[in-house]
């Protein structure tokens, strides 16, 4: 069974921070070395490489391609991938399937932990390219999902219009942010960069990244360990408009002030695309400086370090209280992991109850846990960084109590126990049936072997065995109140056998009360020929069995 615990709500603002972002080392990063990756490189144009797995994707712009788009003299972008080999150098690339290359372009794309890819891509249907009442064949942002191997099919990203481009998605790990490029703002046609945040299945209206947009192109983002790099041409030292790749730190949509990354990383020409692996110590960016193979080429970068630089972990306390002054030795189970490890994107299987969050823990592993007493009702912990606790009591003496806590300083939880009452048990009545039927307020019971003689109301011989059911039911349950209803066959007038059963009625109510029943527990009503159960009525030829079938005795329980 999965457990399960309840939080306040306002937690859920404190979940989706992560750590505190590292501070990068501007040092480190100057002395970088580049490599051009020589073996995928051709004379076209390739850039905006991205991970994928032990792969790179990138777009390439084969010169041999015959289809060229007309607006910038250029063959139609394609989407590869390239191995990741010995030393991070890339080699054997090949082209994504059909499923995601169109006849037209493909651009800048990337992946999430769930293995879906977000990727760019003209706006077209059917092979025919959508236009805008200008003629404008704009970006969109598309999406698809690779399982077991296996490409479903391409969606559109939700917020996407015909009327402006979305492009270059980035996405954090767990998916929960996307930055994307698009000329949305009404003031230009330049491009801005933007995020939206995915709350359950549901991404919010994006919002314009104000503090770093500039009057010219921001775009090509890259998310990575709390930090967004991005290309801007906004004007550089070079005295003009060439791309450079910025820096900022971003969390939750409070954004820092860009800083440009020094050389080798940025020239006099543009430089954009830039990507960093895990650990920081290496990347790739795209480039058309001088020395290269073609118009734009993917570069290697190396550092001998990382890139962030280290900072120190601050240590906590946790501080328990049992504010019910029990006055015992209390056992308590604590387990903790920290906060950036916990999986973000299991939000879409949590649920909003109330004004609670209700988690699902089953998927978390915890790093440490601790096995111990509340001593005269506290308990201290110290710990280092920031830490997500799941804390429960289970003792024979006190009431289970369970609950969950962010903590990311030094904090006191107070909370009361309380003693277990010792329970009444309460035996469940026996569930009386007849004819195995249960007796349940409005259930109806046929007897169909309940026989009187033609034209009488006196019970045959051997015939009461089905009222005698019924009168050891109603020993058993003092609480059962029955109507007994009589019905006749066709045979005879209608008044006659409305008189002839209103008498069975009322002669099984008196072999019941003869059986020890209180006579106010049993009522009676007889419905003659009115209620026939096949076609035997007035004037039809049927046997003596088919009659007999009509003559019968039900029972509804009306207690």
């Amino acid at each position: 069974m999965k457990s399960r615990v309840y939080a306040y709500i306002a937690l859920l603002c404190l979940f989706v921070q992560a750590l505190e972002a590292q501070q990068i080392n501007l040092e480190v990063l100057s002395e970088v070395r580049l490599f051009n990756e020589e073996v995928i490189n051709t004379a076209g144009l390739e850039f905006s490489p991205s991970y994928w797995k032990d792969n790179i994707i990138y777009v390439h712009s084969s010169q041999a391609k015959n289809d060229i788009d007309p607006n910038i003299n250029e063959p139609y972008f394609d989407l590869k991938f390239a191995a990741v080999g010995t030393g991070s150098s890339l080699d054997r690339s090949a082209f994504l399937p059909k499923k995601i290359n169109s006849p037209f372009h493909e651009g800048q794309a990337c992946f999430d932990a769930r293995g879906n890819l977000y990727f760019t891509s003209d706006n077209y249907n059917n092979d025919n390219l959508v236009k805008d009442l200008t003629g404008t064949a704009h970006l969109q942002i598309y999406t698809i999902s690779q399982i077991d191997g296996q490409w479903g099919e391409k969606e559109k990203w939700y917020h996407c219009t015909s009327d402006h481009s979305f492009a270059h998605p980035t996405v954090t790990p767990t998916a929960d942010t996307l930055v994307f490029a698009s000329d949305m703002k009404e003031s230009g046609s330049d491009m801005d960069l933007y995020y939206s945040v995915r709350i359950g299945a549901v991404w919010s209206t994006p919002k314009a990244l104000d503090s770093i947009n500039s009057n010219a192109n921001d775009w090509f983002p890259h998310y990575h360990n709390g930090y967004l790099y991005f290309a801007s041409d906004r004007d550089n030292e070079y005295g003009m408009a060439d791309l450079d790749v910025y820096v900022a730190s971003f969390k939750n949509g409070v954004i820092g002030m860009p800083v440009k990354l020094p050389e080798p990383f940025n020239s006099g020409f543009d430089d954009f695309g830039f990507i960093v692996n895990q650990e920081g110590t290496s990347g790739y960016l795209s480039s058309n400086r001088t020395g290269g193979k073609g118009k734009d080429d993917i570069y290697r970068w190396e550092a001998d370090t990382s890139i962030y630089a280290a900072e120190e972990i601050p240590l906590h306390t946790l501080s328990l209280r049992n504010t019910s002054n029990i006055g015992q030795s209390i056992p308590i189970s604590i387990r903790w992991t920290s906060i950036e490890d916990i999986p973000i994107n299991k939000f879409d299987e949590w649920e909003v109850i109330g004004n609670k969050l209700q988690f699902d823990l089953a998927d978390i592993t915890f790093q440490n846990s601790l096995d111990t007493f509340l001593i005269n009702n506290n308990l201290d912990l110290s710990f280092l960084g920031d830490q997500f606790f799941h804390y429960e009591v289970k003792s024979s003496a006190i009431n289970p109590y369970e609950n969950i806590a962010f903590i990311r300083s030094s904090d006191t939880l107070s909370f009361q126990l309380s003693k277990k009452v010792e329970e009444i048990k309460i035996i469940p009545k026996k569930k009386v049936t007849i004819l195995d039927v249960p007796v349940e307020k409005g259930t109806v019971i046929v007897f169909n072997n309940i026989y009187y003689a033609f034209n009488s109301a006196e019970l045959q011989a051997g015939a009461q065995q089905e009222l005698d059911l019924l009168a050891k039911a109603m020993i058993e349950d003092s609480s059962i109140k029955v109507q007994l209803s009589a019905h006749t066959d066709a045979r005879g007038t209608e008044s006659a056998n409305q008189i002839l059963s209103d008498k069975r009625a009322a002669s099984a109510k008196a072999y019941l009360v003869s059986k020890g029943i209180l006579s106010n527990r049993i009522y009676t009503v007889g419905f003659g020929e009115s209620r026939l159960r096949n076609h035997c009525d007035d004037g039809v030829s049927c046997t003596e069995d088919e009659h007999r079938y009509n003559r019968r005795t039900e029972v509804k329980i009306l207690e």
